[in-house]
């Protein structure tokens, strides 16, 4: 097709942004968005529904970057798997996100030191990890990776703490009583996490575990924020 002189003026730049193709055009011509497929938003949490709680809960939690290859072993001394870590575990030389939830239980089930404990970016110590397995049914085969991790760490939110769940997905009314509920059970399940009011000899802020010699770093009003930021983003 021949082109009029109009148009040879005129050159069109195509971009592709975010997934939209938008026209440009050096003439002075309007710019003309075409709509095109788009692509599918990758992340931190593209395996989770709560990662505005995730964000909060976990900066107690957090000891690394890479967190999904983090465990504290039989003396609570934290360690990542590269193949440089001296070779103080039995399975060292192996990431953990590369292990096998077998495998994983397995080393959290050992009868003799050293064992694993607190496992990955959610730090599931051995009862947890059951409590998933055997609710979601998931194969030992099964890597446990980034997206395993995600998915215990979930269910544990909806099912093993159900206030959490029930108020993030709206089940029961947007009360300052339920939010504290739900607040209560991010503290009952991660030890970083203040209390939201005093309980069984626990003031408000302080760990559930305070018994246990654990501390809370991050404050109740941190995650009830949190939570409530993300109900509001799950309707």
């Amino acid at each position: 097709m021949k082109l009029t002189e109009t148009q040879k003026k005129i050159v069109t730049f195509s971009l592709a942004i975010g997934g939209v193709l938008v026209g440009i055009s050096l003439a002075g011509a309007p710019i003309i968005p075409f709509k095109g497929r788009r692509r599918k938003k990758y992340g931190e949490w593209q395996y989770s529904k709560f990662p505005l709680v995730w964000d909060a809960i976990l900066g107690g939690e957090s000891l690394t970057w890479n967190d999904y290859n983090v465990y504290t072993g039989s003396s609570y001394q934290s360690h990542i798997f590269k193949n440089k870590t001296p070779n103080t575990q039995p399975f060292t030389n192996t990431p953990l996100t590369e292990l096998t939830l077998g495998q994983v239980r397995e080393y959290q089930n050992l009868k003799t030191l050293p064992r694993l404990h607190a496992t990955g970016r959610f730090q599931i110590i051995r009862t947890t990890l059951q409590y998933c397995i055997d609710g979601l049914k998931l194969n030992l085969n099964k890597k446990y990776d980034q997206k395993t991790q995600q998915q215990c760490a979930d269910y544990l939110i909806t099912n093993k703490r159900p206030n959490i769940g029930k108020y993030l997905l709206g089940k029961v009314p947007d009360t300052d009583a339920n939010l504290k509920l739900a607040a209560l059970g991010v503290a009952m399940e991660w030890s970083s996490v203040g209390v939201p009011y005093p309980i069984n000899g626990v003031g408000t802020n302080k760990s559930y575990y305070s018994s246990q010699n654990q501390r809370a770093s991050i404050s109740t009003e941190t995650i009830q924020q949190a939570l409530r930021e993300q109900r509001k983003q799950l309707k």
